[in-house]
């Protein structure tokens, strides 16, 4: 959604390539040296940016050119708000319970595997859409 943005306000452009790269590079390092401390970070940093989305969304942001004004919510944001709300819920589980999936193998291991691509294809869908192109759909 960077350049639909970018194209709107260098401030909201902005905002949205650096919430995709801390994602993308947590997501990284939680794949290669998954660590209590980084899942903590993100979980913090993911409910910060729920936040920000629900007052961009209710609100307006306090800045950009269209400071003040919120925003409708479109297919785009759900599916990606969707897929934060999820990775919260899931990390906080694994918070509370460091163990779980430790002994799991086999067809309980490969039923994780639907986890990626459902948000794959959900991600694919969502830039598919008509309102990725034009955020006002």
């Amino acid at each position: 959604m960077v350049p639909s943005h970018w194209s709107e306000s260098v401030v909201e452009g902005l905002g949205f390539a650096a919430t995709g790269w801390f994602q993308v590079g947590i997501a990284v390092a939680l794949l290669l040296r998954p660590h209590l401390m980084l899942l903590r970070v993100a979980i913090v940093a993911n409910v910060a940016f729920l936040c920000v989305w629900a007052i961009s969304r209710t609100w307006g942001l306090p800045f950009g050119e269209h400071g003040g004004h919120p925003h409708d919510a479109g297919f785009v944001d759900l599916v990606c708000v969707g897929i934060e709300v999820t990775f919260v819920i899931g990390a906080v589980y694994v918070l509370w319970h460091p163990t779980v999936g430790r002994s799991w193998h086999g067809a309980r291991l490969a039923m994780l595997a639907v986890v990626p691509l459902a948000v794959i294809a959900l991600a694919t869908a969502a830039l598919a859409s008509p309102s990725a192109r034009d955020p006002r759909q």
